[in-house]
Formats: C-alpha cells, sequence, structure tokens
C-alpha cells in the first residue's frame, strides 16, 4: 500500500512539473509570437518610409549634382544601402535565435523533470540556470 502511495504521489508531481512547464511554453510562445508580430509592423512601416525618403533623395540629387557627381553620390548611396541591408539581416538572424534559447530551456527543464521521476538523476545534478540570472 506504502509503494501505490508513493507511485500515485511521484505520478500527482509529475503531471503538476509537466502542467507548469508547458503553461510556461505556451508563455515563451505568446511572448515570441507578440515581439515578431510588432517586429514585422514595424519593419514593414520602417521599410515603407525610407523607400519614399530615399526616392525623395535620389530626385533632389538628381537635380543638383554634376555628372561626375551622380556616378559618386549614386553609386555610394547604393553600396552603403547593401552594407547596412547586410548588417541588418545577420541583426534580424540573430535575434531570432535568441528566441529560440528559451523553448529549448523549456524543454530541456521537460525532459529533466521526467529523468527526476524515473530516478535517473537527482534534483541536485542540474544545472541552476534561473538562479544565476
Amino acid at each position: 500500500m506504502e509503494e501505490f502511495k508513493y507511485l500515485k504521489d511521484s505520478t500527482f508531481t509529475l503531471l503538476k512539473l509537466l502542467t507548469l512547464r508547458l503553461k510556461m511554453a505556451r508563455i515563451e510562445l505568446i511572448d515570441l509570437k507578440d515581439g515578431l508580430a510588432k517586429g514585422v509592423g514595424m519593419l514593414m512601416t520602417a521599410s515603407l518610409m525610407f523607400l519614399f525618403g530615399f526616392i525623395s533623395l535620389l530626385f533632389g540629387l538628381d537635380t543638383i549634382l554634376t555628372i561626375e557627381q551622380k556616378i559618386w553620390g549614386f553609386f555610394g548611396i547604393a553600396a552603403t544601402c547593401f552594407l547596412m541591408t547586410i548588417i541588418l539581416y545577420f541583426y534580424a538572424l540573430s535575434k531570432l535565435s535568441a528566441n529560440q534559447n528559451f523553448m529549448q530551456e523549456t524543454l530541456q527543464g521537460i525532459s529533466d523533470d521526467f529523468e527526476i521521476a524515473k530516478g535517473e538523476i537527482t534534483v541536485h545534478d542540474l544545472e541552476t540556470n534561473e538562479l544565476s540570472k
């Protein structure tokens, strides 16, 4: 009877831990979705504003620059825009990869909970990254 009570308590504790971890994963997914929606909206707005400003700049430069100045000016603008595009591309990729780490930590936590419940590891064997933050 004592073994049955221990099994029941262990199963209940494991289910509570699993529910808590899944709630954490849900919160992280909602946060990720909100961040992506805001980021995409801001990126689209910024892109349109940049496009309008850039077109206005090109029309203005076309009227005031001489032929030789136009060559250097327009190629310089094109090179600068290309470099900025590359920098922003890598910045966006780094931000997306940083958001993946949250979900991996939650899934690792669920895996650790199952290993503790099986008796394969103890609580003291786990790294407590949450406490060091």
